[in-house]
């Protein structure tokens, strides 16, 4: 398949959730478990139209932690310089965020996906924010030190800004004893 790297029509989102110091995990896995943020996670990556599915697209290891959540619903990329061969959980395996777009793009797939979601990690995100195809970055803000060992970079509000959205409201969930809120960014 022909990949057209300049192909800037395919736009997505982002979706992460944080605490205070952007820790995203610890050992592999996330360091706290909060139902409301799990459906809203699934709610967001979930097939949308009966007759389409999402991309999601990911970094190699958080695509063998996610490896579990084989969904007949997405199509999964996953970005790695090192890999040499498609991971059997992967429906794609690209070198950076312009080819799984490029891809995402082609006549062959962009007919059959509906969202585009990058779910991690550092160095996907990293790309995803400094893409200027990034339509919405949406954080749940997690209160409190985890302790991570994986980060997330945070919001740049000089080329961000917090937007109003219904689907997530303005108010604070609590929890597991753990308070946290969701929120959604666009460009400026």
């Amino acid at each position: 398949m022909a990949c057209n790297h300049g192909d800037h029509s395919v736009q997505f989102d982002m979706i992460v959730a944080a605490d205070d110091k952007m820790g995203i995990g610890i050992a592999m896995s996330l360091p706290w478990k909060l139902p409301t943020d799990r459906k809203f996670y699934l709610d967001k990556t979930n097939k949308v139209s009966p007759t389409k599915k999402n991309a999601l697209i990911c970094g190699r290891l958080t695509g063998s932690v996610s490896q579990g959540e084989k969904n007949p619903n997405v199509l999964r990329f996953i970005l790695s310089n090192t890999l040499e061969q498609k991971p059997p959980h992967a429906d794609y395996l690209c070198k950076n965020l312009d080819e799984a777009l490029a891809i995402i793009g082609s006549p062959e797939v962009r007919n059959v996906v509906d969202n585009v979601l990058i779910i991690g990690g550092y160095a996907v995100y990293k790309a995803g924010l400094e893409s200027p195809q990034l339509r919405r970055y949406y954080i749940t803000r997690v209160y409190g030190d985890f302790k991570c060992d994986a980060f997330c970079p945070d919001v740049d509000l000089t080329k961000f800004k917090l937007v109003s959205d219904p689907d997530i409201g303005s108010h604070v969930y609590e929890e597991n004893g753990i308070r946290f809120k969701f929120e959604a960014y666009e460009r400026i």
